[in-house]
């Protein structure tokens, strides 16, 4: 069993003595993320891209929580940013793809998963995403 609420308590604690920890924040806001407290995994983000606007994996995971949130405009934007920091991130692909299969713009996702598979040909869960986009693009689910 996870203990999210346990995590969220250290990384209070390592904050307290490093506010400007910036993979503290990464990881409490990946646990907000995981207990679907959505608005406060973006906030630690922010908080992360406020210390150091370079952090690729910080915009990428923002763009998943405001992608729960359906936000999907400012997701998309944020996985364009990560992959403008770090191109060879197979995740913000495989993400933004999903984000455009939320937004039923298949052929966009499919170029996304494309991409990820690219960069590398064992990314199964580009494949099985690529394949269910082909799938509903053509009418079948």
């Amino acid at each position: 069993m996870k203990e999210y609420q346990k995590a969220i308590a250290d990384y209070d604690r390592a904050l307290q003595l490093d506010p400007q920890h910036t993979n503290a924040y990464i990881n409490r806001g990946i646990a907000y993320f995981d207990l679907k407290e959505y608005q406060k995994a973006i906030t630690d983000y922010d908080r992360a891209i406020q210390l150091n606007p370079q952090y690729a994996i910080a915009y990428n995971n923002r763009g998943n929580a405001y992608r729960e949130l359906k936000e999907y405009q400012k997701s998309i934007a944020d996985y364009d940013r990560a992959l403008q920091l770090d191109p060879q991130k197979t995740s913000a692909y495989n993400n933004r793809g999903n984000t455009y299969s939320a937004l039923k713009e298949y052929q966009k996702a499919i170029a996304d998963y494309d991409r990820a598979i690219q960069l590398d040909p064992n990314d199964t869960q580009a494949k099985d995403n690529r394949e269910l986009a082909y799938r509903l693009l053509h009418g079948k689910s």
